[in-house]
């Protein structure tokens, strides 16, 4: 079925030309839609949170030859994967709309604005990082906050020790990702800047400059990389060392249930495991700073 102008008009009337580079704005149009989304990505953490404790509880009745725990796991697992089904099924539809209309608005509000066709080429597809913004990466950050406090607040139900240990690490990888910002941001700045000359290479089509520039783009790709693991390298030296800690510690509080040893374990992993995800979501989001600068 083919779609008419007049349609596609109404379609994006209600995005104004800064909702395409403005996150707020794309927040505003769409809330109820992220609301819902977030709404299944919080539930979904909230049972994930809970798997921990009940596997404990089924490990512990089934050393004892009781079943009832095991029913509580395998029920939550089961709610977890139609939450995860419902979720994704729901934000394919619901994303691929909102950069449908992001990026007409985008192509529209640059044109409008004189900008060479190379630059507005470029930069409507940058404009897909705004609505990933929504769609990966605040699941990303809700996960991170799920993860990382919610086994603090766990985990003091088993030792207070523990959780100091827990927050002792925040220290220095704050400080280790407060200048990987930094990095990240004029890294991503070059990056970008080299997309946006991508048209006017490939139109010009003289082979040295087409393998200058994705050589370019190579040679910034491999820094971004580099930076990022070398940020990342440097955070796991510091979650080795409390890592142990943790485990030495859980040792020796007599704990000798194997379900409850295996809950602490599970939740200082989730922890961890978290942290694991911060150099990623600091390069997007300085990506994301560079991106709306242009717009």
């Amino acid at each position: 079925m083919e779609i008419s102008r007049d349609e596609i008009a109404h379609e994006s009337a209600g995005i104004e030309s800064k909702t395409a580079f403005s996150q707020v704005e794309l927040f505003r149009l769409h809330r109820l839609k992220f609301l819902i989304t977030y709404f299944f990505t919080i539930t979904e953490n909230v049972i994930s949170l809970s798997i921990p404790y009940f596997t404990g509880l089924a490990i512990n009745d089934a050393l004892e030859g009781r079943f009832l725990g095991l029913i509580y796991y395998a029920g939550l697992w089961t709610v977890h994967g139609l939450t995860h089904v419902v979720r994704q099924t729901y934000n394919i539809r619901t994303f691929s709309k909102i950069y449908r209309d992001v990026a007409v608005n985008v192509v529209r509000d640059q044109k409008d604005r004189g900008i060479e066709t190379s630059k507005i080429i470029a930069r409507s597809g940058l404009s897909r990082e705004f609505v990933d913004f929504f769609e990966r990466n605040v699941p990303d950050i809700i996960n991170t906050l799920f993860k990382s406090l919610g086994a603090l607040g766990m985990l003091i139900m088993f030792d207070w020790g523990i959780v100091v240990f827990c927050i002792i690490l925040l220290l220095p990888l704050y400080v280790i990702n407060k200048r990987y910002a930094k990095k990240s941001l004029d890294l991503n700045s070059g990056i970008n800047d080299q997309y946006e000359k991508e048209v006017g290479v490939l139109t010009r089509n003289d082979p040295a400059d087409v393998w200058d520039h994705y050589n370019a783009l190579r040679n910034w790709r491999i820094k971004i990389i580099d930076t990022q693991v070398i940020n990342w390298a440097t955070m796991e030296l510091f979650i080795i060392i409390i890592a142990c800690m943790i485990i030495i510690r859980a040792g020796a509080l007599g704990l000798y249930a194997a379900g409850t040893i295996y809950s602490i374990i599970s939740y200082m992993w989730n922890f961890i495991y978290s942290l694991d995800k911060v150099p990623a979501l600091v390069q997007q989001i300085s990506r994301l700073k560079d991106i709306k600068r242009r717009m």
